[in-house]
C-alpha cells in the first residue's frame, strides 16, 4: 500500500509538522510506503516539482536532533511537493495538481491534515481514496467547512464533539473518530523536579508559574489571549509569586506586553521567547517539553480547539490546564478545570454556527482554585493527567490509523 500525507513540512515546530513526523513512523513501522508529501507550507516545489526529503535536509538548516539517524535514513528518498499556490494562504482551486501527483506517485489513498478552508473553493473531484482529519471549530458546521469537507470520502472527527457534528451534517460519508496523538517519548514528566526546569526558564523554585501558548496571528482572536492575561493579572495581585511565561509572539494580532504594560505589571514577572529563537530551527519539540515541565498551569481557556493538542502535551508532561466548556475541550481535561464561557460568539451574520467567548472571572477563579491546591491533591491529578495522555500515544492512534488505511485499501469500506 502506498499512502500520501498532505500537511505541513514535517520538520517545522508545528502541531501539523509534529503530527506529520508521528504519521510518517507509525506507517513506515507497519510497512506501508509513503513515496511523497504535499507540505503546505512550503516555498519549494511548487506546480509540481518535487525534491528528495534528503536534499531539502541537505541544503537547509532543519533541526533534526531529536529525530534519529535510522529514522532519517527511512525517509531520505521521500518525494515533497511544495505548496500548490505562491500565496498564503493556498486557495487551492482545483483537484488536478493533487490528481496528478497521485497518478505520478502511482498512491493507493492520501491522508489530509491541515486547514481546511483551503478547500472550500476548489473544483474538480479526487482520483483517489481520500481521508481528512477534521479540527471543528463551531457548532453547528459552519458554511465554509462545509464547502471543503464535501470533496473528502472518509472525514475524522478528532473528538466526540467533532464526530457528533460531522455525523450530523453528513449522511452519505463514512465517519469515523480519531483523535491525534502525542510522542510521548518527548512530551513525559522528565527525569528532573519541577524546580528544576523552573530555572531552565528562568524562574525560582517558589514561584506559581503560569504558561500561554499558541499562535498569536489569528484575527478571531481565537485563543482568547486577553481574557486568560486579564485573568493571570488578578491572581498576581493577589498572589506575588506568581509568574508569567509567554511562548507565542507577544507582538502578534494582540499586543500582549501592552495589556501587561497598561495593567503595570513589571518585566520582571513575566518571560517570553523571542520570536527569532521560537522560530529558528534550533528550538526543538524537546524545548516545548522542558517549557510545560517548568509550568504549573497552561492558561488555554479558548474560544474553542480542533483538538488542542497542547493541552494533552501539558498533561502529560504533568503541568495542569484551565480550558473551556466548549468544543473538545472538556474530553481532554483530566488534570485541571474547566470553566463555563461568558457568552456564544456567532461566526458570521445569517448563520446559526457559533463558538465561545470565555470568562475571565470563571478563568481567574479556576486559576485561584489551582493556585491552592493541596501538595497531596495536584500530585494525584498530575498523575492521573500523565496516564490520560499515554492513551493518545502515538502507537495507540497510529494503530487505529494504519487499521483504517488497510479497511479502505481492501475495501472493506465502501466510499461514494
Amino acid at each position: 500500500m502506498k499512502v500520501i500525507i498532505s500537511s505541513h513540512f514535517p520538520f517545522n515546530i508545528t502541531g501539523y509538522a509534529n503530527q506529520t513526523l508521528y504519521m510518517i513512523d507509525y506507517l513506515l513501522k507497519q510497512n506501508i510506503e509513503i513515496p511523497a508529501l504535499i507540505c503546505w507550507n512550503c516555498n519549494f516545489g511548487i506546480n509540481g516539482i518535487s525534491y528528495t526529503l534528503k536534499h531539502l535536509l541537505d541544503t537547509n538548516s532543519y533541526n533534526t536532533g531529536n529525530i534519529s539517524t535510522e529514522f532519517l535514513e527511512k525517509i531520505h528518498n521521500i518525494n515533497i511537493y511544495g505548496s500548490l499556490e505562491n500565496n498564503f494562504p493556498c486557495q487551492v482551486k482545483s483537484t488536478e495538481m493533487i490528481n496528478n501527483i497521485v497518478k505520478r506517485e502511482e498512491c493507493d489513498l492520501v491522508i489530509f491534515h491541515q486547514d481546511m478552508f483551503v478547500f472550500s473553493t476548489m473544483d474538480g473531484k479526487f482520483n483517489f481514496p481520500s481521508i481528512i482529519f477534521c479540527p471543528i471549530h463551531y457548532t453547528p458546521m459552519e458554511s465554509n467547512t462545509n464547502a471543503s469537507l464535501r470533496h473528502f470520502d472518509v472525514l475524522l472527527g478528532m473528538s466526540d464533539f467533532g464526530y457528533n457534528i460531522l455525523k450530523n451534517a453528513y449522511s452519505n460519508k463514512y465517519i469515523e473518530k480519531l483523535p491525534l496523538s502525542v510522542n510521548i517519548n518527548i512530551f513525559n514528566k522528565g527525569s528532573k523536579d519541577k524546580n528544576y526546569y523552573k530555572e531552565l526558564l528562568g524562574f525560582d523554585k517558589s514561584n506559581f508559574v503560569c504558561l500561554i501558548i499558541g499562535s498569536n496571528t489569528e484575527t478571531s482572536n481565537r485563543k482568547a489571549f486577553k481574557q486568560n492575561i486579564n485573568a493571570f493579572i488578578k491572581l498576581y495581585k493577589k498572589k506575588k509569586n506568581c509568574r508569567l511565561y509567554l511562548h507565542t509572539d507577544v507582538n502578534g494580532t494582540i499586543n500582549l506586553l501592552k495589556i501587561l504594560k497598561k495593567e503595570k505589571i513589571n518585566k520582571s514577572i513575566y518571560k517570553y521567547c523571542d520570536n527569532k529563537i521560537r522560530d529558528s530551527n534550533s528550538f526543538s519539540t524537546l524545548d516545548i517539553a522542558n517549557i510545560y515541565r517548568g509550568c504549573d498551569v497552561l492558561l488555554n481557556a479558548s474560544k474553542s480547539e480542533g483538538f488542542g493538542i497542547p493541552i494533552l502535551e501539558a498533561q502529560a508532561c504533568g503541568c495542569s490546564v484551565v480550558t473551556t466548556d466548549f468544543s473538545n475541550m472538556p474530553e481532554i481535561t483530566c488534570n485541571g478545570i474547566t470553566t463555563k464561557y461568558a457568552l456564544k460568539e456567532y461566526w458570521k451574520k445569517g448563520e446559526d454556527a457559533y463558538w465561545v467567548v470565555p470568562s475571565e472571572n470563571n478563568i481567574y477563579n479556576a486559576l485561584n482554585e489551582i493556585y491552592n491546591w493541596t501538595d497531596e491533591y495536584r500530585e494525584k491529578l498530575k498523575e492521573d493527567g500523565i496516564e490520560f495522555a499515554k492513551t493518545y500515544s502515538n502507537e495507540n492512534i497510529g494503530e487505529k490509523l494504519v487499521n483504517l488505511c488497510k479497511k479502505i485499501y481492501n475495501k472493506e469500506i465502501i466510499l461514494n
